[in-house]
């Protein structure tokens, strides 16, 4: 990992999620098994839920613990991205400052832009 890091491949977490076979082999000591291996996890970790899915954008103050709060109380990406300020803060737990940033990231182009590369909303 640390290698996709040092390479400039990963700044972020979205950036994973445009890796390609061509550029993973051409990093020291990773074979194309090795490559293919790395993509295909990559791609099971979309559909490992949507606690872990939050937890990995790295919205601020989202941790484990709020990620799988959020996904209980949305169920799923969607009506999570399309929820409020407002809404977002009367869940217990969340409170207006933190309601705020997580309506921001979704609201943002940023946020928009990486949960589609993460291919989790086919619309931005």
């Amino acid at each position: 990992m640390d290698q996709l890091v040092d390479s400039g491949l990963v700044k972020s977490i979205p950036d994973l999620y445009r890796l390609t076979l061509e550029q993973l082999v051409e990093l020291e000591r990773m074979g194309k098994k090795s490559a293919e291996n790395l993509l295909d996890g990559i791609e099971a970790s979309k559909k490992r839920g949507l606690a872990r899915v939050l937890t990995g954008l790295g919205i601020l103050h989202v941790g484990e613990r709020m990620a799988e709060i959020l996904a209980e109380e949305f169920g799923n990406i969607d009506d999570l991205m399309e929820a409020s300020a407002e809404r977002l803060a009367r869940i217990k737990g969340v409170g207006p400052k933190l309601a705020e940033s997580i309506s921001k990231s979704f609201h943002s182009a940023d946020g928009r832009r990486s949960l589609k590369i993460c291919d989790l909303k086919a619309s931005s």
